[in-house]
């Protein structure tokens, strides 16, 4: 229980750490954008915001990290070896499974993006939403029906393969390439696509660099993900006495101050506020949140007045 306790504490601060680095990222954007207001300011804010959110994730994460590995906590790598540690026919399985589920799951997606391109069109919000749920479920158990009836015959390919080069009965390596082979699709569907849609096959793939479309929230979530995820192999092999633990608990906790100083500060500055509303990528929607969390009724009174 007290190792459990002390991953999660560990994964507070590496959600900390990435929440850090995630303001500092905003206020940098947000002042080449607008110098009206300084970068200190507009991290302090911003860094208030994101703050709760980091030690709600942390817990979470390690938390669930602690119920998936109630032991050590292994790296990718050592699952990787213990893939590699089954028995062959086991292992020769696994490496024609993975990759054709990572085909049909990317099968799936370009499929259900042309699907959704024409179903938009239509005005029936209600009709769209049955369509596009109905079509997608069909088309998944389509493409996995395929990939199964595919199995047997890749099997059998790599098991004769197996006898130039071992790796063919690796899952890690069959499933990586397949996994590399479709980020490279979607790379060039993007680069070569065009951002309207009206391209076809691969190529429609280049509505995602559609100028609406604002990838630095996910991006910056991804920063705050990673550290929760990396701190606690970061931090865990440091000695687990007291007089180490407390001053990581110190440091994880004390920034709530900077949260609940903000909270008031803000009220005296409207103006940094709609900055935050705009050019945060992801403290703007922390932002919102925290509007709606406060929010008293329907009308939009408020115990915070931006």
């Amino acid at each position: 229980m007290c190792s459990c306790l002390i991953r999660i504490l560990y994964s507070c601060l590496g959600g900390m750490i990435g929440t850090i680095i995630v303001a500092a990222l905003e206020a940098n954007l947000a002042t080449r954008l607008d110098a009206s207001f300084s970068f200190f300011d507009f991290f302090l804010a911003d860094l208030a915001l994101l703050i709760p959110f980091a030690l709600a994730g942390g817990s979470a994460g390690g938390g669930l990290m602690c119920i998936l590995e109630p032991g050590r906590m292994k790296t990718l790598g050592e699952y990787a070896e213990d893939l590699r540690s089954w028995p062959v026919l086991a292992r020769l399985r696994m490496a024609a499974l993975v990759p054709l589920l990572v085909f049909a799951s990317f099968g799936w997606f370009l499929t259900l993006a042309h699907t959704a391109h024409q179903i938009f069109k239509q005005p029936s919000p209600m009709e769209v939403g049955v369509q596009l749920g109905f079509l997608s479920l069909a088309v998944f158990l389509l493409l996995l029906a395929v990939a199964f009836a595919l199995y047997p015959s890749l099997r059998r390919v790599l098991a004769w393969l197996v006898q130039y080069h071992q790796c063919w009965v690796d899952p890690t390596f069959t499933g990586g390439g397949a996994v590399l082979l479709v980020l490279g699709m979607i790379g060039l569907g993007i680069g070569l696509g065009e951002p309207n849609g009206s391209s076809e096959g691969l190529w429609i793939l280049g509505l995602l660099k559609k100028p609406a479309i604002d990838w630095k929230p996910l991006v910056n979530g991804l920063i705050l993900a990673t550290g929760i995820y990396l701190a606690p192999f970061a931090f865990y092999p440091v000695r687990r006495r007291l007089m180490t633990v407390l001053p990581i608990l110190l440091i994880t906790l004390l920034p709530l101050g900077v949260t609940l100083h903000q909270a008031h500060a803000l009220n005296q500055n409207p103006s940094l506020v709609i900055a935050l509303e705009e050019k945060a990528p992801l403290g703007g929607k922390a932002l919102a949140l925290w509007h709606r969390v406060v929010t008293w009724n329907r009308e939009g009174d408020s115990l915070y007045h931006y």
